[in-house]
């Protein structure tokens, strides 16, 4: 079998941002909208890291599956890399984004630094105990990874849930107001 090379996961965030590197003159309004479309987006991707390695976990105890384990983290290991690619598109313009927006990347960003290095380290063991993966503890490192992508995913999809429902109440909120100046006027 042939031995998995390492991926320099621990890079993540200091990859050359990809597709999401944004037009310097683009407005806020702009900024804004794109930026909330690919946080959307990036929650996706960390939920689908979080199935990725809690599968691995389950099928690391099987000595079956060390095989799978490698395509596996490879793949863990690309989407992970292009999370990092969009956050830092997303860092690139924070001076364009909303408060709401800026924080939610500023606490998904250390996460997601600590998911890669979490996967660095199981990329190594899994490197070192292939033969006996089900022996190690690789399947414990596996589910911290999932556990962690998952309160990522959880806190980043509570973000997006809050401002959905702010920009809701100001909506109602405007409509009512506009209401009232209608019907003063009349």
């Amino acid at each position: 079998m042939n031995r998995i090379s390492i991926i320099t996961v621990s890079a993540l965030l200091l990859a050359i941002p990809g597709s999401t590197v944004y037009a310097a003159n683009l407005t806020k309004d702009q900024s804004a909208k794109r930026a909330k479309s690919t946080l959307q987006q990036i929650s996706g991707q960390i939920e689908r890291i979080s199935e990725t390695a809690g599968r691995m976990s389950i099928q690391s105890r099987e000595p079956s599956y060390a095989e799978v384990q490698g395509v596996e983290l490879n793949h863990l290991s690309a989407e992970i890399n292009r999370v990092g690619r969009e956050l830092k598109g997303l860092e690139s313009e924070t001076e364009l984004l909303p408060p709401w927006q800026t924080e939610a990347i500023s606490r998904v960003v250390p996460s997601m630094h600590k998911i890669a290095t979490m996967t660095t380290d199981a990329t190594e063991l899994f490197n070192k105990s292939q033969s006996q993966l089900f022996a190690s503890h690789y399947s414990t490192e596996a589910s911290q990874i999932a556990s962690r992508a998952k309160e990522t995913a959880t806190l980043l999809g509570n973000d997006l849930k809050l401002e959905k429902t702010r920009a809701k109440e100001e909506h109602l909120e405007d409509a009512v107001n506009g209401g009232r100046s209608a019907t003063q006027g009349q």
